[in-house]
């Protein structure tokens, strides 16, 4: 999986927007879109503010395959989109994050 892969994986797990991950990196929503497709690639800062955020070491962005045990099945990515598992997320996250 590229970068990009990596990052847009781990935002759709927390369940933020491109925006809400620009905005605590400090960086444009166009940053991110551009990074989630492989157009650009994040600055060294960004990606350890990154693996920060995510909870993940900083070369996990640069592996070509993550461990089974990360993986995340497609369907349940996209589960995490449906409207009631948005409103658990919302529910529950203030428990288990800290979302600034």
């Amino acid at each position: 999986m590229t970068i990009g892969g990596q990052i847009k994986k781990q935002r759709l797990i927390l369940g933020w927007s491109q925006e809400k991950l620009a905005r605590k990196l400090g960086v444009s929503t166009r940053a991110v879109f551009k990074w989630e497709h492989d157009e650009t690639f994040p600055r060294s800062d960004s990606l350890e503010k990154l693996a920060k955020i995510f909870n993940v070491p900083l070369d996990y962005f640069f592996q070509e395959k993550q461990p089974d045990s990360n993986e995340i099945p497609p369907d349940i990515l996209e589960a995490v989109k449906h409207p009631k598992m948005q409103e658990f997320i919302r529910a529950v996250r203030p428990f288990i994050l800290d979302d600034d």
